[in-house]
């Protein structure tokens, strides 16, 4: 790590881990924490790579041009999701989390104003005006997650006008048989009467 820490002129850096075995997820600790790059970064991706937290870095401040990332961190909250969502400049977006999180996008708050394709093992509920130039979404629904809320009317899919295609990764532990249909149908339908018709990939596990 420490020949990446000496670049600091980059404006793409994408790190991949190339190896013949099994997929398996490599975890960096403490030997990113020193580097900063440069404030034109574009492009920051790791792949099969976790860190421990959001980079602080990581922000409108530092790098208000980067427009696509790829990261993996051992856990996310709300103000880490929040500040990924004031990158104005941000367009591809492949988050994951170790630890999830369901988090509601308020549309009043103008996050993720540019953002065009996003991928995540996120629980994301969508509210006007939330992510607007969205296209491509891939995340995660629970079923009990969704069956439980207070206000279980759906994912707010209608709120995104220009999506084109959706794919859900729907996790049903511990849910029975009737409330895995009962999601399923509801998803199904949220999606078909879209006024954009986007294509829909639904995916059910731990079932």
């Amino acid at each position: 790590m420490e020949s990446v820490c000496n670049l600091r002129n980059i404006q793409v850096l994408e790190v991949r881990y190339d190896h013949s075995g099994p997929a398996e997820l490599v975890y960096l600790g403490s030997s990113w924490e020193g580097w900063v790059p440069h404030p034109r970064l574009r492009q920051f991706l790791l792949g099969a790579f976790f860190l421990p937290r959001l980079p602080l870095w990581i922000n409108s401040s530092h790098v208000s041009h980067l427009s696509y990332l790829q990261l993996g961190v051992g856990s996310m909250d709300v103000q880490d999701l929040e500040t990924l969502g004031r990158l104005t400049a941000l367009r591809c977006l492949y988050i994951s989390s170790e630890i999830s999180l369901s988090y509601v996008i308020v549309g009043g708050d103008e996050l993720f104003p540019n953002l065009r394709h996003c991928t995540t093992n996120l629980e994301f509920v969508f509210r006007q005006g939330a992510m607007p130039m969205l296209a491509h979404l891939e995340f995660r629904v629970s079923v009990l997650g969704l069956c439980r809320r207070e206000d279980p009317a759906g994912l707010g899919l209608g709120h995104l006008p220009f999506l084109e295609r959706i794919v859900i990764y729907l996790q049903c532990s511990d849910a029975s048989s009737p409330e895995v249909e009962q999601m399923e149908a509801m998803l199904t339908n949220e999606v078909h009467v879209h006024p954009n018709h986007p294509t829909l990939n639904l995916e059910k596990y731990h079932c």
